[in-house]
């Protein structure tokens, strides 16, 4: 499909790229958001003290081993860590993953801004590239106008126990690359 085919004209198309633009925005901007990351900030240290056996929790793509580490000697199955999904442990160790995404791959954070009037737990934060960006992750069949990889740590977390042996969580941070699509 060809940029805009799907509206009259370039005029409608633009507008649609800016009501696009403005969810945008919204979603990586909001309330709902700012106090979720503000939460697992704050409860940060504390959870870094507890897991510092693990090594330094600097925020690096190595660290990332680290925290599957932990996370596997934490839970024992892939139904397990959903059942702690709700847990201060569990939050933190996704806001850390997501950070960690956040700094070694250049995604930022969204969240819909209604994700609290949603059933509990049914909406998580996730990570994306950001909007600026979005020319590079087209879409190969030209179905999407938008085909930025879309990334929740904690289901990222939650689906480590259902993977194979050679499959790592680092290996999540490789669908930022053109050519992992797929991941």
């Amino acid at each position: 499909m060809e940029r805009g085919e799907e509206f009259e004209d370039e005029d409608a198309y633009l507008a649609d790229q800016e009501r696009q633009h403005a969810a945008d925005r919204l979603r990586g901007d909001n309330p709902v958001l700012r106090e979720w990351l503000a939460a697992r900030r704050a409860e940060f240290p504390a959870w870094a003290e507890r897991a510092r056996a693990y090594g330094a929790w600097d925020f690096g793509a190595e660290s990332v081993d680290r925290l599957e580490e932990l996370i596997r000697a934490t839970f024992s199955s892939h139904e397990d860590a959903r059942a702690h999904e709700d847990s201060p442990f569990m939050l933190v160790a996704a806001w850390y993953l997501g950070e960690v995404h956040n700094r070694v791959c250049g995604t930022v954070w969204q969240l819909h801004p209604d994700a609290a009037s949603f059933p509990p737990y049914t909406v998580r934060p996730f990570v994306t590239i950001p909007w600026e960006r979005k020319a590079e992750y087209a879409d190969e069949e030209g179905v999407e106008d938008d085909a930025r990889p879309l990334y929740g740590p904690l289901n990222g977390i939650c689906r480590l126990f259902t993977w194979g042996p050679d499959r790592r969580l680092r290996d999540d941070m490789k669908r930022y690359e053109p050519s992992a699509r797929d991941l």
